[in-house]
């Protein structure tokens, strides 16, 4: 799920996703600047020659690869987000206008997406709605019967402290001693 989600076109994420693949664009990034900063010690001796030695080729490479890494994950994450919120693949390009970024951080961090099935498939929660919908299923038994009967629901501590709080006549209590 995790790969196909950072490196995939197709589909929704959630915005919880996309922000973890902003951060690993971001430990991306932090790994090449501490490289960065290591290589280029003051301390160390300027090299004789004009030629790149082995060091600084490995270093190039690993600029570009991190480099590539990661707007390949910006892009396939931020597309499958635009995804979410119902919209083209071509908002991505909004990057280029004027405050663009600062739009693609706002909808893409912080607007939540369509709550159920839109054009590019089911919402990313809906697994989890249909998981707890196959747990209640499953906790309904046959009778004696045949006949299938509902096994008591579980009160959660909120829905008791709510029905502690009625009063006999409907209206909430907020305290008073009945």
């Amino acid at each position: 799920m995790f790969f196909r989600s950072i490196f995939g076109f197709k589909g929704r994420i959630s915005r919880r996703w996309w922000w973890y693949g902003q951060l690993i664009i971001f430990l991306i990034l932090a790994i090449i600047v501490a490289t960065a900063l290591i290589m280029n010690n003051p301390n160390q001796a300027p090299a004789q020659s004009a030629e790149l030695n082995s060091a600084d080729a490995a270093f190039i490479a690993l600029l570009l690869g991190g480099l590539f890494i990661s707007i390949v994950i910006n892009v396939c994450s931020t597309v499958q987000r635009y995804h979410d919120r119902n919209k083209s693949a071509w908002w991505f390009l909004i990057i280029f206008v004027p405050f663009g970024s600062l739009w693609q951080l706002i909808e893409c961090g912080f607007c939540s997406g369509d709550e159920h099935t839109n054009d590019y498939g089911p919402s990313p929660g809906e697994s989890r709605q249909k998981a707890a919908l196959l747990a209640e299923l499953t906790s309904l038994q046959p009778a004696a019967n045949g006949q299938i009967k509902a096994m008591p629901p579980v009160v959660s501590n909120n829905a008791l402290r709510q029905s502690q709080l009625m009063q006999s006549n409907g209206k909430p209590s907020f305290g008073r001693r009945t």
